[in-house]
């Protein structure tokens, strides 16, 4: 699974230039043109074993449940 962030077209317009000048250039060139998606978390899940039973005692409804409407 992976999540990633989305930033909107008002968050990219007001994203950092880097400032003036040399520094300002470097600045630039070292972050390099500002990304709309970025990536938040990487995960993996691994399933090792899925048991296809189950009891009626796994599926019954709970003693004392009561039913909103």
């Amino acid at each position: 699974m992976r999540t990633e962030t989305v930033k909107s077209a008002a968050a990219m317009a007001q994203a950092p230039s880097g400032g003036g000048g040399i520094s300002g250039a470097l600045a630039r060139r070292m972050m390099g043109k500002p990304q709309q998606r970025s990536v938040l978390f990487t995960s993996t899940n691994e399933t090792l074993s899925i048991d296809p039973t189950a009891t009626d005692a796994d599926v019954a409804i709970p003693a004392g449940f009561k039913e909103k409407k």
